[in-house]
């Protein structure tokens, strides 16, 4: 939580990116602890521009596929660019997937209904800050590809659920 309470602007700097360390950080929590619900229900909260900056990070790769993230630039070849990555993780688990009890959290909350809500509130935190334009058109455009958001969703939860873990650019 205290690397995404510092999250702020969209400052992207190859792999010493902040959100690769606060993503990866949390997934790797998902593979030992059952204490995703916790971190999520307190992150998604929204009651601070940091927060809202994360989970409008987090919900771009729900948004959008490969290559149109406004957040994230697009990869190339000498290894810039790309992400989020919603399914990878800090950690050396490659024998096991994320806890049942994690993935039923997800599997209860993460939904299309979600993500917008969630994207309309992180928009209006940030209402007056440096972030709010691409909050606002990200919030925007999640209400016009619910069909690639709820695909996104299934993508991500089955990743989180494979042994070894899926590498999955969001």
């Amino acid at each position: 939580m205290d690397q995404i309470k510092a999250e702020r602007g969209s400052a992207y700097d190859g792999t010493s990116t902040p959100a690769y360390g606060w993503l990866y950080r949390f997934n790797s929590l998902g593979y030992i602890s059952p204490i995703i619900s916790p971190i999520w229900l307190s992150w998604w909260k929204l009651d601070s521009p940091s927060k809202a900056v994360s989970a409008v990070m987090y919900a771009s790769g729900l948004v959008y596929l490969q290559g149109e993230n406004p957040v994230f630039p697009v990869w190339i070849p000498d290894g810039v660019g790309g992400g989020p990555y919603l399914t990878e993780s800090d950690t050396s688990i490659f024998d096991a997937a994320w806890l049942p009890e994690n993935i039923d959290f997800l599997v209860r909350t993460l939904t299309v209904a979600y993500v917008q809500e969630k994207l309309d509130a992180a928009a209006e935190a940030l209402r007056g800050e440096q972030e709010y334009p691409i909050a606002a058109q990200i919030a925007m455009e999640a209400k016009r590809r619910e069909d690639i958001i709820a695909i996104r969703i299934d993508d991500l939860l089955d990743g989180l659920q494979t042994i070894g873990g899926s590498s999955w650019e969001g």
